[in-house]
This record gives C-alpha cells, sequence and structure tokens, in this order.
C-alpha cells in the first residue's frame, strides 16, 4: 500500500506538477492515448522510468520496513521490503507492456486490461487516473476519471 501511493503521489505531484514537465511534453505525446498508446516498436527508454526514480519511490518502503524491524520483527521488515520491490517492478513492468505490448499472457488478463485503459485515459485527461499499477489510490482520493466528470 505504501508504494503505492508513493508511485500515484510521485505521478501526480511531481511528474505532473506543470505541463512543461519533460514527462508531460515527452511521453504523453508519443504516447496520446487516442491515436497513439500502443505501439510494439516503441522505444524503451520512451517507457520505462529512470533508475533514480525507481529509488526514490522504494524511499518510503525502507523507511516502513525499519520502523517494522525496530518495533516487531525481521521476517516482517523483509516481507516489507519485497513487497515494495515487487510493487515497484510490477509498475514498470506493466507500464512498459500497456505501451510496447509483446502478446505475453499477462496481456489478456482482466486487471492487467482494465488498468491499461485507466492508464489510456490517463494519457487523455493528465488530471486523473494517476495510478499505474492500481487504481487504489485514484479511487480514494477521488481522482479517478468517470465518464460524467468534465476534464480539467
Amino acid at each position: 500500500m505504501i508504494s503505492a501511493l508513493t508511485e500515484y503521489l510521485l505521478h501526480k505531484i511531481y511528474l505532473h506538477k506543470d505541463s512543461g514537465h519533460d514527462h508531460i511534453r515527452f511521453h504523453h505525446t508519443i504516447f496520446n492515448g487516442k491515436e497513439t498508446f500502443s505501439n510494439p516498436q516503441s522505444n524503451p527508454k520512451d517507457i520505462l522510468s529512470a533508475m533514480s526514480y525507481n529509488i526514490v519511490t522504494a524511499i518510503p518502503t525502507i523507511l516502513y520496513s525499519l520502523l517494522i524491524y525496530i518495533n516487531s520483527s525481521f521476517s516482517y521488515s523483509l516481507l516489507a521490503i519485497i513487497v515494495g520491490a515487487l510493487y515497484i517492478f510490477w509498475v514498470e513492468y506493466s507500464h512498459y507492456l500497456y505501451h510496447k505490448p509483446s502478446g505475453k499472457f499477462i496481456e489478456k488478463n482482466k486487471i492487467f486490461l482494465h488498468l491499461k485503459e485507466h492508464h489510456r485515459i490517463h494519457h487523455i485527461y493528465y488530471s486523473y487516473n494517476y495510478g499505474i499499477g492500481s487504481n487504489m489510490w485514484d479511487i480514494i482520493l477521488k481522482s479517478q476519471y468517470k465518464k460524467n466528470k468534465t476534464p480539467q
């Protein structure tokens, strides 16, 4: 949950702080969500996050696991680190497949397809659907796009 919240907040607050950010200008231009969104010939560099961004995403989970270690046990602390790392991997991998489909079995999964559409809508309406690996925080924080909403 912490990793998903961190991903959501960094995406919303940092990457979308203004429309002039490199992320919006470049990534959302080549993958606009209408004519272009998925392209098997896409360059991975245009899709994947920088390693530094993933490290920043991991910091809250690492701090949380340290608190667990201090107050509870090594096993739970290790579990928190593993779950956080797996979530970051899931975000990068699913985001990659959203934009560069490869025919993997996971791309036919209903949850994957739902999240892909959630993300595609984000590329059309930048002020909605910030979650890439989960839409939970979009629902909780009311940033999920609904067809009857007036886009900002």
